[in-house]
């Protein structure tokens, strides 16, 4: 996948690792655990900054390692 860009955003700060040159925004503490309708305030955040609405998501309530994408 070629990355436009990494939104973080949480309960905790985050980092990002092997993004390349993807710029990388911290967007606050909007979050959501599970793929669920009622993401409002992540939602709102993403289409202030990007002006599109979430399309895929993908998350967890706990984990110290998410991958998109990869192996």
């Amino acid at each position: 996948a070629r990355l436009a860009g990494v939104l973080l955003s949480g309960y905790y700060s985050s980092t990002v690792s092997g993004a390349g040159g993807a710029p990388q925004s911290d967007i606050g503490n909007a979050y959501c655990s599970k793929p669920v309708a009622r993401c409002e305030p992540l939602d709102a955040e993403v289409l202030r900054r990007t002006g599109q609405h979430i399309a895929q998501f993908q998350g967890r309530y706990t984990g110290s390692r998410f991958t998109v994408g990869g192996f």
